[in-house]
């Protein structure tokens, strides 16, 4: 197990990335339950414009630190589409629904 501020610490390739970053649009944070905002920081939650900033990056920082059958797994905002995940930098994409339906969680893995 490696804690590691986004994939600074990885010195090696892992078999499994798993990150809880900020995935809410900063629009939609205004919208949410007071029960969310009074425990969360901001910095927890806010995700940029569309929500996929940190999770972007991570997506694309972790190209070279995944091995062949690794596995990197995020939970995403319900509005969240596939297309809106970097393409063509080496991964493909299974996006999970929640038990309520709605689209939650991302499976990347290498091609």
């Amino acid at each position: 197990f490696k804690r590691s501020d986004l994939l600074e610490q990885f010195k090696t390739k892992a078999d499994l990335i798993v990150a809880n970053l900020p995935y809410i649009p900063t629009e939609e944070l205004t919208k949410l339950d007071s029960s969310v905002i009074k425990w969360e920081p901001i910095v927890a939650l806010d995700g940029g414009a569309n929500g996929l900033n940190q999770i972007n990056k991570l997506l694309k920082d972790s190209v070279n630190k995944i091995t062949p059958c690794g596995r990197i797994m995020l939970e995403v905002w319900h509005n969240h589409r596939q297309r809106q995940l970097p393409s063509s930098i080496g991964l493909n994409y299974m996006l999970l629904k929640d038990q309520n339906g709605r689209t939650r969680f991302v499976i990347a893995a290498p091609n």
